[in-house]
């Protein structure tokens, strides 16, 4: 087992600038979808006054125009590298525990959870694969709908990641890469708060079926801390959150109030504790029967599980509920 802490321990080493910093970016990265949606009103509203007509257009168009550029998926690693992700994992106290190493001649599909609000300690988890994988490129999914606006998307095609679906996954094992899926989705996004570190996995066999298919060992990765960064305006009242989880599946994007640090779209600081833990071998089949796919989904709960309460810290002291 390795476990290496990737930045001190809340003892002041943090300057208030740099603690400043990251709230800035994560603020901005939080509330960029309203960003652009206020920014391309105003754009609009531009349009119906002559004086800034040409602005509005020109911003308008520029802005968009870059949801039709073509996006390269292999990553960037001078950005990977950056100070930005140092930033990040400095604010979160950011650590990880590789329970086994892995084998680079593999394939593999890290399955990632929880997906909380949004999943920092994974996204944050792309700046040091090649210190966790030697000699290994990971490749990632991620919802297809911040793929449309622009600057978001390319931002998570620097980091790797790609519209969710089989054929994206398919291409990243059958270009050299492993693969990374933040299984619990969208659903999840309301199942944070609460007494209990929940889960939505039951439901969810997809990901069993694409390694399994693919010929890749499941591997299950458990950020601790990651469903604590955001609390959401409604959360203790389950009716509404079942609307707003049932608008979101129809229009394919979450529609939540949440907030985080000084009541704004800021993550707490709070640690986060990345577990990489051991390995499912797959037999690949092109064609798994459902009985094959629900056995392998059974075990790999039950490994969750496992990992969840063998690795759990000092901090975090719900109970596991897999739903």
């Amino acid at each position: 087992m390795i476990r290496v802490a990737l930045a001190a321990r809340d003892n002041g080493d943090m300057s208030l600038f740099r603690e400043a910093l990251a709230m800035l970016t994560m603020g901005v990265m939080m509330s960029w979808y309203y960003l652009v949606v206020i920014l391309s009103l105003l754009c609009v509203a531009g349009l119906f006054f002559p004086t800034w007509r040409v602005v509005a257009g020109t911003v308008f168009v520029l802005m968009w125009s870059a949801a039709f550029l073509p996006l390269d998926y292999q990553g960037w690693d001078a950005f990977c590298n950056s100070f930005l992700f140092k930033l990040w994992r400095d604010y979160f106290h950011y650590e990880y525990i590789l329970e086994e190493a892995i084998d680079p001649k593999k394939r593999y599909l890290f399955a990632e959870m929880p997906h909380g609000i949004f999943p920092w300690g994974e996204v944050i988890s792309i700046s040091i694969t090649k210190q966790l994988f030697p000699g290994s490129r990971v490749g990632s999914i991620g919802a297809s709908v911040i793929f449309l606006l622009p600057g978001l998307r390319h931002f998570f095609s620097w980091i790797g990641c790609r519209p969710a679906s089989p054929e994206n996954i398919k291409k990243i094992f059958e270009e050299g890469a492993d693969c990374a899926v933040t299984v619990g989705g969208v659903a999840e996004m309301f199942l944070v708060g609460g007494d209990k570190e929940r889960l939505y996995l039951k439901k969810h066999k997809g990901f069993i079926r694409e390694a399994i298919k693919n010929g890749a060992d499941v591997v299950p990765v458990f950020c601790y801390g990651n469903s604590k960064l955001f609390s959401v305006v409604g959360e203790s009242s389950r009716l509404s959150m079942g609307l707003l989880k049932r608008l979101s599946r129809r229009i394919k994007a979450s529609v939540l109030i949440f907030y985080g640090r000084l009541c704004l779209p800021i993550p707490i600081r709070h640690p986060l504790l990345f577990v990489v833990g051991k390995p499912l071998p797959v037999v690949q089949k092109d064609a798994p029967s459902k009985e094959e796919i629900a056995a392998l989904h059974a075990l790999f709960c039950e490994k969750v599980e496992e990992l969840y309460y063998k690795f759990r810290p000092e901090w975090e002291t719900r109970p596991l509920s897999i739903e």
